[in-house]
């Protein structure tokens, strides 16, 4: 629901500052962390596939699909390493393969790039802001 946003704006916002920080370093993860507010969330919500994983009735997680691309997974620090995050890439996943795409796109920050990698997800380049492209593809096109 768009009154989510400001749930997944915190979410979003405890992710970053208590997982990504040893890999960007403090002011980084903060101007990213500060980079989306709750009004972009809820365009997201409007506009992409958003689901939400709640724990009890606290939001712990979120990820937000738009056509084959992953556009943002986030799970709070208190849940992270406790499988929130894969069951959010796994409906990512089904809901990109579902829409017919062969591949799903991300860009993942350098502290997640280990967990896609450990998905099947491969890194393509590296881009200018610190993000690691990857991809995985789900059929093999061989004849």
């Amino acid at each position: 629901m768009p009154t989510d946003a400001q749930d997944l704006a915190r979410v979003r916002r405890e992710a970053i500052g208590g997982l990504a920080s040893t890999a960007l370093g403090h002011v980084q993860a903060r101007q990213w962390a500060d980079s989306a507010t709750p009004a972009r969330i809820e365009r997201a919500i409007h506009a992409h596939e958003t689901w939400v994983v709640e724990v009890g009735s606290v939001v712990a997680g979120w990820v937000e699909v738009c056509e084959d691309e992953i556009r943002g997974l986030y799970v709070g620090p208190r849940w992270s390493q406790g499988g929130l995050g894969s069951l959010l890439l796994d409906k990512a996943e089904a809901l990109i393969r579902a829409a017919g795409f062969e591949m799903a796109k991300l860009d993942a920050s350098p502290n997640a790039a280990d967990f896609y990698h450990r998905r099947g997800y491969r890194a393509r380049a590296r881009s200018e802001d610190g993000a690691v492209p990857m991809s995985k593809p789900f059929r093999c096109n061989n004849p």
